[in-house]
């Protein structure tokens, strides 16, 4: 018995540490800047899922609050995202990134986040958002939409 033992710990260590070389595989298969920008989109929702108009509009990017004022974001979602209840659950599905120019000329990083959500009174959702990275750092939203 006492023999046994010291190959079932190899065994285990073995194990271990192919589990531990495919989650570092995984995690460092994932572009760093996803991460960052679903971070960002999840602390957005949360302030959108709340009802949250004053903090989800003074947290979105230029591009956003631009075309519309804080007045009629808190009527849009109001009448848009309320209906739909509570998230029961959320999964990003897609997340594609991308340059454009602006007006200006200078190249913009923006990315595209597909969730498929489930609320409570619409099973089947799905959010699509487009966050830009601000020139200082850090990815706002600027395109929200409930399909």
């Amino acid at each position: 018995m006492i023999a046994h033992f010291p190959l079932r710990r190899r065994v285990i260590q073995g194990a271990l540490a192919c589990v531990m070389l495919i989650v570092t595989g995984f995690a460092s298969a994932q572009d760093p800047r996803a991460g960052m920008a679903q971070i960002a989109a999840r602390d957005w929702l949360a302030k959108a899922d709340s009802l949250d108009a004053p903090g989800s509009y003074a947290a979105a990017g230029g591009k956003f609050r631009e075309p519309i004022t804080l007045a009629q974001w808190s009527a849009a979602i109001t009448q848009v995202r309320a209906p739909l209840g509570d998230v029961s659950q959320r999964a990003v599905v897609e997340t594609a990134f991308d340059k454009v120019k602006s007006d200006a000329g200078a190249d913009i990083e923006i990315v595209m986040l597909r969730f498929r959500t489930s609320f409570a009174k619409k099973a089947d959702g799905t959010e699509v958002m487009t966050l830009e990275h601000e020139a200082d750092g850090v990815w706002r939203v600027i395109g929200y939409e409930i399909r």
